[in-house]
């Protein structure tokens, strides 16, 4: 059994030493990650139940939520904090805003055509 020292002094530079927040950083996101991929498996499936039980809604749904989601995205570019360059961070940025306009532009431009889609599902 390891015990740390009472001491802060020692116990900060025994921790720099063993550098375990590199290793305890990668075993929560290995933590995250699970629960993603049970997040994500559980709503791949009720969107394939939503989709056979009302394909015209989820025409439109999905690419709305997608929208949202890729705001989402865009924002957390800028915001979250991350060991990627400034530079980096902004070009991923423009890119993403530049996808996120040209989808909003495509989503006005065929509104009204767009349930017609669904019917293919049906």
């Amino acid at each position: 059994m390891f015990c740390l020292p009472k001491d802060e002094g020692n116990r900060k530079s025994l921790m720099d030493q063993m550098s375990s927040y590199k290793r305890d950083l990668y075993y929560n996101s290995v933590n995250t990650t699970g629960k993603c991929l049970a997040l994500v498996a559980i709503a791949s499936i009720v969107y394939m139940f939503l989709v056979q039980c009302c394909p015209k809604i989820m025409n439109r749904v999905s690419v709305v939520i997608g929208a949202l989601a890729l705001i989402a995205f865009t924002v957390t570019v800028i915001t979250y904090p991350s060991n990627i360059t400034p530079i980096f961070r902004w070009v991923v940025f423009a890119f993403a805003l530049i996808f996120l306009l040209i989808m909003v532009c495509t989503i006005a431009r065929y509104w009204s055509v767009w349930g017609l889609n669904g019917i293919f599902l049906n």
